[in-house]
């Protein structure tokens, strides 16, 4: 006699037996989790990423393209594009990457909009101290009356410290 089972209207739920799940190694986990060496790891390689997403773009902008600003927008894109591209199986390390070298893009932005300047050549650094020294009466002077180098780091760490420019006093306190 075979033994059959009967056809019930609602079943009694079975247990299921817990069976360990693999996990899919490319998802990232906790990165608090783990043994030391592993938490460090995980914590800075999107770090690395992201510094050398910003390195390479900085290299397009000073040594590709220093003198084309639209291009090296497109140029920083195109950069991006590729490199989540090559680091598609790593997703955080590619999204790293990509703010990276995007971020080189911002921070640009927001330089000149705090007043400062962007210089990719000595020739735009010059122009660039030419018109902030348009505007600012004290670096003005402080770049009329230096005679070398030194006088004017000496001078623009004085103006970082705070102290008022006067060459005259620069004088005397080399005197």
């Amino acid at each position: 006699m075979s033994r059959r089972r009967a056809l019930v209207a609602n079943p009694r739920p079975r247990r299921r037996s817990r069976r360990r799940v693999r996990r899919n190694p490319r998802i990232a986990r906790n990165p608090s989790t783990g043994s030391m060496k592993n938490r460090i790891t995980a914590s800075l390689m999107p770090g690395v990423a992201g510094i050398a997403g910003g390195a390479l773009a900085g290299f397009l902008d000073t040594k590709v393209l220093p003198k084309k600003r639209l291009l090296q927008g497109l140029a920083k894109l195109a950069l991006s594009v590729v490199g989540a591209a090559a680091l598609r199986k790593n997703p955080y390390l590619a999204s790293a990457f990509v703010g990276g070298t995007l971020g080189s893009i911002g921070y640009g932005v927001g330089l000149k909009l705090g007043g400062g300047v962007v210089a990719n050549t000595k020739g735009e650094a010059i122009a660039g101290l030419a018109d902030l020294a348009s505007e600012d009466p004290s670096l003005e002077a402080m770049l009329a009356d230096a005679t070398s180098i030194g006088d004017l780091v000496e001078a623009s760490e004085l103006a970082d410290a705070g102290v008022d420019y006067e060459m005259g006093d620069l004088v005397e306190a080399a005197e």
